[in-house]
């Protein structure tokens, strides 16, 4: 159940705001701006060779899979709460931030 509230719970916290904090347009070099929130500003134009929908649903599933990685060592052991609580500040604080350092444009590590 966890895995699966998991990737329900990513998916919308991707679309409303986890996309644009890892993909959107250089804070610092830190993480993403806010151009893309609610994946506001672009469609199936290609983001390099696929459209950018396509590659927002592919970036996605890496996050919903980081997630369900991390519950799957303590599932059943924690209140379920707690795990909707740390997954959404994980993907937003941890997740976030360390994907656009590496996958961003002009993230440290690129």
């Amino acid at each position: 159940m966890h895995s699966f509230f998991i990737l329900c719970l990513i998916s919308v916290q991707w679309i409303l705001w986890g996309y644009t904090l890892s993909f959107g347009d250089d804070v610092g070099g830190f993480i993403g701006g806010l151009r893309y929130l609610f994946l506001n500003g672009f469609g199936t134009e290609p983001n390099g060779t696929i459209p950018h929908l396509v590659f927002t649903g592919f970036q996605g599933m890496f996050a919903v899979i980081t997630v369900a990685l991390i519950t799957g060592g303590f599932a059943e052991r924690v209140k379920f709460s707690a795990v909707v609580v740390s997954s959404l500040l994980w993907v937003t604080l941890v997740y976030s931030p360390l994907c656009h350092l590496q996958h961003g444009e002009s993230g440290y590590i690129w």
